[in-house]
């Protein structure tokens, strides 16, 4: 489960009604499992839970254990084997082979108070380092922020290095558990025709950011139900209305040759994209990109993908928006983004 914002969004509305809840994290992984160091769910002493940390095979079991946890106030180790005889137990006969070791920490005093400082910080799309203890003390590295100045000088060194490589692991002799939360991706779609629509609901599917913008108010009206962000922008001041350094990919999908120059204009003025994708024909990408300065060109000419998306041989809106959205994953893997 790599991306954290529906967990995040749950656990706020359990703690809103004043639900107790416990973080079920990933500590060490041994074969083949469904996830790894660092995934988590969240679960109530009722049994709910959000998230996935095994295929189905261990939640109910983790549902169970949430409740005394509740009941204790204390965190609680568990180990679950679910290779050869023992896939039996923990219920699907899911042949993953592997081993996991789970935390289960009761969100609530310091811990709590931590955890929402970073989903806010996962919210605006920065990345960090949670360092939670066997207790509720929890302390929250921005990446980019020095770091490691409430532990001591050993403890510091550990957390430089996994904001350094972005990953989670154990750290202190097993007493400190270090998550890493990634930021998800951040979508910005110029173009809010129909055939936008799939597109916004497989990424917001996958958990990423997305703000659609359009010059027509009837089309970003449309999308007056959907989660992404929306917003009315004239394509020629796109970079004055947006900050475009928020974003890390771009989709130019206007169907307005004039449109979509102006927003690849803006998209070349700032160097800094994982993904730039481009809807419609090889020969309408070479009319666009003709039209622009040589500057503009030299930069779009090897970076931005058009016709935008993998050939799966799709033809109609939805397995198009599919072919897009694996073609952004390819790019945000590759710069280890995902």
């Amino acid at each position: 489960m790599r991306h954290k914002n529906t967990v995040f969004d749950q656990i706020r509305r359990w703690r809103s009604q004043a639900t107790p809840v416990v973080l079920a994290i990933v500590r060490d992984t041994v074969g083949s499992t469904y996830s790894k160091v660092g995934d988590f769910i969240a679960l109530t002493a009722s049994g709910a839970y959000q998230g996935l940390v095994s295929g189905g095979c261990v939640e109910g079991d983790l549902a169970e254990r949430a409740r005394r946890v509740v009941e204790t106030g204390i965190a609680e180790d568990v180990h679950y084997d679910l290779g050869g005889e023992h896939d039996a137990i923990w219920g699907m006969g899911a042949g993953c082979d592997g081993e996991l070791r789970i935390r289960l920490v009761p969100v609530g005093g310091s811990f709590e108070r931590t955890l929402e400082t970073a989903m806010v910080a996962y919210d605006h799309g920065r990345s960090g380092l949670l360092l939670i203890g066997l207790s509720d003390d929890a302390h929250f590295f921005l990446e980019d922020s020095a770091g490691g100045r409430h532990a001591g000088v050993d403890m510091a060194r550990e957390v430089h290095a996994l904001l350094e490589q972005r990953r989670s692991a154990v750290i202190a002799g097993g007493d400190s558990l270090a998550v890493y939360l990634r930021a998800s991706p951040s979508i910005l779609i110029c173009g809010a025709a129909p055939d936008a629509e799939p597109l916004i609901e497989v990424l917001l599917l996958m958990g990423w950011q997305v703000t659609v913008v359009d010059h027509r108010p009837a089309y970003v009206a449309d999308l007056a139900d959907s989660d992404a962000r929306t917003e009315v922008v004239d394509a020629a001041v796109l970079s004055e209305q947006l900050a475009l350094q928020a974003f890390d990919a771009a989709m130019i999908m206007s169907h307005h040759l004039e449109t979509d120059t102006r927003y690849l204009e803006c998209i070349a003025s700032t160097h800094h994209w994982t993904y730039i994708g481009l809807l419609g024909p090889g020969h309408r990408r070479q009319k666009l990109l003709a039209t622009l300065s040589g500057d503009q060109r030299h930069y779009l000419d090897d970076r931005i993908n058009g016709p935008a998306g993998i050939d799966i041989g799709a033809r109609e809106p939805a397995g198009i928006a599919l072919s897009i959205a694996a073609e952004m994953h390819t790019a945000f893997a590759a710069a280890g983004r995902v």
